[in-house]
C-alpha cells in the first residue's frame, strides 16, 4: 500500500510541467530514499520474525542459537530475496537507461528519467516488475500507434516521463488484484 501512495505521488509530481530543475536534483534522492525504505521495512520484519518464534515455545529452536543458519535461510528466501532481486534489476536499469541516453546525447530520455524508471521499477517489486516492463511496453506501443494514426505518421517524440510512475500504479493494483490469485504468481515468488 505504500508502495502504490509512493508511485501516486510520484505521477502527480509528474503531471506538473516546467520542473524539470526539481527532478534533476531531487531524483536520485528519492531512489535512495525507495531503497532505504524498502530495507528498513525488511529489517523490521527480520526482527518481528524473530519476535515471534522466540515467543513461541516449538519455533524457537529455529532461531540461531540452537538451530545456525536456518532462521538466515529462511529469512533470505522470505523476506530479502525478492527486494535484493528487484534492487538488482533497477540498478541494471538505471545504468541501461543512462548510458544508452548519455551514448545518444540525451535524447531519449530527460537527465533524471533513469532515475524515475528505476524508482518506479523497484517499488513495484519483483515479480510485478516483470509485468511492469511488459506494460509499460504495451501502453508506450498503444500510445504511439494512437499518435502515428492522429498525426498522420509524424515524428513526434514521445516521453515516457509520466508513464513510469503510472503504469508503476496500474501494475501494483493489478498484482494485488488479479495476479496474486494465479498459478503464474505462486511460481514466481519465493517465500510461498
Amino acid at each position: 500500500m505504500i508502495a502504490l501512495v509512493f508511485l501516486l505521488s510520484l505521477f502527480a509530481l509528474s503531471l506538473g510541467g516546467g520542473r524539470k530543475l526539481f527532478w534533476e536534483r531531487r531524483m536520485p534522492f528519492i531512489f535512495l530514499v525507495s531503497i532505504c525504505s524498502v530495507f528498513l521495512r525488511d529489517g523490521w520484519l527480520i526482527y518481528e520474525q524473530y519476535r515471534v518464534w522466540a515467543g513461541n515455545e516449538f519455533t524457537q529452536f529455529l532461531l540461531p542459537e540452537h538451530r545456525p543458519g536456518y532462521f538466515i535461510f529462511y529469512v533470505f528466501f522470505g523476506i530479502l530475496a525478492s527486494d535484493i532481486l528487484a534492487l538488482v534489476v533497477a540498478l541494471a536499469l538505471l545504468f541501461v537507461l543512462t548510458k544508452i541516453n548519455n551514448r545518444a546525447s540525451q535524447v531519449f530520455f530527460e537527465q533524471y528519467e533513469p532515475y524515475l524508471a528505476s524508482t518506479a521499477l523497484f517499488v513495484v517489486g519483483f515479480p510485478g516488475l516483470l509485468f511492469y516492463l511488459i506494460w509499460l511496453l504495451l501502453v508506450y506501443f498503444i500510445w504511439h500507434m494512437l499518435i502515428v494514426g492522429l498525426t498522420g505518421g509524424t515524428n513526434k517524440r514521445l516521453s515516457l516521463h509520466s508513464l513510469w510512475p503510472l503504469v508503476g500504479v496500474v501494475t501494483i493494483l493489478m498484482n494485488e488484484y488479479w495476479l496474486e490469485g494465479t498459478v503464474w504468481w505462486s511460481k514466481l515468488i519465493f517465500s510461498r
